[in-house]
């Protein structure tokens, strides 16, 4: 859920690790997630891991799910 929180605030796709730790570390039953708790948690969902260049460093973390809505094109 926190993910989808971000990628709507966002306006993108996707959402780094860092930033889904960050936001799962302000609530505090999720305070002592780790990256690969993150990632066990992710695994059976429909987001996919991915990794992107950012800043000319390597990102990782996880794209949303395609929907079935239609794109809004005036953004």
């Amino acid at each position: 859920m926190i993910a989808a929180v971000i990628v709507a605030a966002t306006r993108s796709r996707r959402v780094a690790v860092n930033d889904l730790l960050a936001g799962c570390h302000t609530l505090s039953a999720l305070r002592d997630l780790s990256a690969h708790d993150l990632g066990r948690l992710m695994k059976d969902t429909a987001w996919k891991p991915a990794q992107w260049r950012q800043d000319g460093g390597r990102v990782r973390g996880y794209v949303a799910p395609v929907t079935a809505e239609k794109p809004d094109r005036t953004r």
